[in-house]
């Protein structure tokens, strides 16, 4: 279980570092809240 959760780590970290980056340019951080579901895709993706 530990091992599939350390697998979708990069792809989720990576995410949330781009959109973070992005918010920060734009000073909006209401896009980070949107971000929230593509997580959970991302994730189930990488569990695939």
């Amino acid at each position: 279980m530990l091992q599939t959760w350390l697998h979708a780590l990069p792809f989720l970290l990576g995410a949330g570092f781009l959109t973070w980056l992005v918010s920060v340019q734009l000073r909006n951080v209401t896009i980070v809240d949107t971000l929230w579901s593509l997580m959970f895709v991302i994730a189930a993706f990488s569990y695939a």
